[in-house]
């Protein structure tokens, strides 16, 4: 029976469920049982693109947690990145979400490469709208998602308040003495009620914005990650008191 079959194949490496795939038809329509995929690491690079379509295709729709591995500097591989992104967008049971690319600057073509930047932004958002409790999101230090963190974190205050716990949205600086400061409102993240890990750049932080993560003289961070680079001689001192 089907379902023996399927207990079987969880007990298999991923190699030998390919393996064991090819066997006939029946075997490779258990392959793709939901249950097999709950987490996958998505490799998209020389070699292993094909697989990595093949896979968002198949269980985009339903894995658990995803990471993406992908050549920033390949824009075939971006390209398929985006394909499988938009796999992930329709998938409501979708939790977590890891962004790997090998450099914070990702290659576009030549042709409408504006478009490209903005396709690649809003299946991001799709993500963050439609999964009913993603946990986990990390941007990877993509300049064209952290330059829009803002954003981002509204999107996640408005649909995940209730189920974020960990959040990177630091950044990768190519030029640490000359780059485009951001602010954010003290408020941020206040309504992130179960957040209890944070991946943040040093241009980010003000005594305002660590109090909001307090809330009624408690709070459930337990993990803080500052990116420090260039340091703005007029930033505004954190004080010992707010630490």
């Amino acid at each position: 029976p089907s379902v023996i079959f399927v207990e079987i194949l969880s007990y298999l490496s991923l190699t030998d469920r390919l393996k064991a795939s090819s066997a006939c038809k029946r075997w490779r329509g258990c392959l793709f049982h939901p249950s097999l995929w709950r987490s996958i690491d998505f490799s998209v690079s020389y070699g292993g693109r094909k697989r990595a379509r093949l896979l968002g295709r198949a269980c985009g729709r339903f894995v658990r947690e995803a990471s993406v591995a992908f050549t920033s500097t390949s824009y075939g591989d971006v390209r398929d990145t985006v394909r499988i992104l938009k796999a992930l967008a329709v998938n409501p049971n979708l939790s977590s979400l890891a962004l790997r690319p090998s450099s914070c600057n990702v290659l576009w073509p030549d042709r409408d490469p504006a478009i490209c930047r903005q396709q690649f932004v809003a299946v991001v958002e799709e993500i963050i709208c439609n999964s009913r409790r993603l946990r986990h999101l990390s941007l990877g230090c993509v300049s064209e998602l952290t330059d829009r963190c803002e954003q981002l974190l509204t999107l996640l205050r408005d649909h995940q308040s209730s189920s974020l716990q960990s959040l990177h949205i630091s950044s990768v600086k190519e030029d640490p003495d000359s780059y485009r400061l951001q602010e954010l409102p003290a408020s941020t993240f206040t309504h992130l009620h179960q957040l209890s890990e944070l991946g943040l750049d040093y241009d980010h932080l003000s005594n305002s914005l660590l109090c909001g993560l307090i809330h009624h003289g408690k709070t459930s961070l337990q993990t803080l990650i500052v990116h420090v680079h260039g340091i703005d001689p007029h930033h505004e001192t954190i004080t010992n008191d707010t630490w």
